[in-house]
């Protein structure tokens, strides 16, 4: 027990490293720490009291759960949130009413509504009754913690009452979004009708999103808006095509190519779709990039994978920083050795706006692939955590810190230093 108590206080230490492990070694302790656990969620550190709900959650004794429902009326933010997650796992369905009650109180703490409403997602089906009638029922507050939940779901029986916000100008996206997650052809209708037909003042560009998490369901019917729609539902059509990167939409994007006000969003489209022949004019359009360029356009390049890099390559030896910064983000797409390769050359360019777009893409390469690149990625950031430029120590300490807690290390010393100055 001495151990245990160790590792208790260890959770308010400032280090929080230290924190870290202590909480990791208390899960791993499982029951025979769940006493002190309890006990320290009555600690007069916050800092204790939260990272104790989170443990007794991830712990999983289900006995526990009214220690943890105590804290839901906590006077700490991130304790009151850490609560309701630990709840969420503890509580099973008796969970759902108090979870719902906090995320009504929205308005005085978003933040644990939040936590309430994504703790009710995680039960699937079994809480969808209670978070659409917080949707139907509660403040515009308590709407926008759920509305993603809902969506994350995957029920059909939400998309009525979705529906009813979809011109809600500050929850449009989101339910549009959401209605994008339940892949049902009533959905599929609703988005095509939303997009063509401008519902009010707030539609245009929302439906879009919703189209693209349909994926291959929604491209046939994209394709007819290109044909019969309006010049603004054309083009968002054109994009979501692009964004779902199906070889269907080809030979109708490039028919579209020939069109003016369209022809520039049917060639990034067509770039995503994989089509290689437009591959030489996006990278024209690298070499020939100001201030105003473009991040769709790096994109597309990516989707090309190795076959972009060696023609990258050549445009960032060509001293013009705009290009330079569009070659890093287009690289940030294709994770390889040769991509990574240049990157690492990158990062001693004289431009400190183009090492922090070097640095951001290493660091994508890196989050996204942490097995096979991660900690590759790591010890080229960390070279720059003494750089001249604030902006690029200040962010390279960043993703640093970020990469060796994905990794399960822990944190640079400078880097550590650096994330608290800024």
């Amino acid at each position: 027990m001495e151990h245990i108590d160790e590792l208790i206080q260890e959770l308010g230490n400032p280090d929080n490293d230290i924190q870290l492990k202590a909480e990791c070694a208390l899960i791993r302790s499982g029951k025979a720490s769940v006493e002190r656990l309890i006990e320290a969620t009555k600690h007069a550190n916050p800092q204790v009291r939260w990272r104790a709900a989170f443990s007794l959650g991830e712990i999983g004794d289900q006995r526990r759960y009214p220690a943890v429902l105590a804290l839901f009326d906590d006077e700490d933010t991130q304790v009151r949130a850490d609560a309701v997650d630990a709840a969420g796992k503890l509580g099973g369905i008796k969970s759902i009413e108090p979870l719902s009650k906090v995320i009504l109180d929205a308005l005085n703490d978003p933040h644990a509504a939040t936590h309430a409403a994504f703790a009710l997602m995680w039960m699937g089906n079994v809480a969808l009754p209670a978070l659409l009638d917080i949707w139907q029922c509660g403040t515009h507050e308590a709407r926008k913690a759920v509305v993603q939940p809902i969506g994350e779901i995957g029920n059909p029986a939400a998309i009525e009452p979705l529906a009813e916000y979809l011109n809600d100008e500050s929850l449009r996206f989101d339910v549009a979004s959401s209605l994008g997650k339940l892949g049902d052809i009533r959905a599929l209708d609703l988005l095509i009708d939303y997009m063509c037909n401008r519902w009010g003042d707030y539609s245009e560009g929302s439906a879009e999103w919703g189209l693209i998490g349909l994926g291959t369901l929604a491209v046939e019917r994209l394709i007819e808006v290109t044909v019969n729609g309006s010049p603004e539902a054309k083009k968002e059509a054109i994009h979501a095509l692009g964004e779902i990167g199906d070889a269907s939409a080809i030979d109708r994007l490039t028919e579209l190519l020939d069109v003016p006000e369209l022809d520039y969003t049917a060639l990034i489209s067509l770039g995503k779709c994989g089509d290689k022949r437009v591959l030489p004019r996006l990278l024209e359009i690298v070499q020939e990039a100001d201030e105003d360029w473009d991040t769709e356009v790096a994109g597309a390049i990516g989707i090309f994978g190795d076959e972009a890099v060696e023609e990258l390559s050549r445009i960032a030896n060509l001293g013009v920083k705009h290009s330079r910064e569009m070659v890093a983000c287009a690289l940030s797409n294709i994770a390889s050795e040769k991509s990574i390769g240049i990157l690492e050359c990158m990062l001693t360019d004289p431009d400190s706006d183009v090492r922090t777009w070097v640095l951001e893409s290493i660091w994508e390469i890196g989050s996204g692939n942490l097995p096979v690149f991660g900690q590759r990625c790591l010890d080229l950031i960390e070279t720059l955590l003494d750089d001249a430029g604030n902006k690029v120590r200040s962010r390279a300490a960043s993703w640093s810190c970020d990469l060796r807690q994905d990794l399960g290390q822990p944190f640079n010393p400078v880097a550590w230093s650096l994330v608290g100055n800024y």
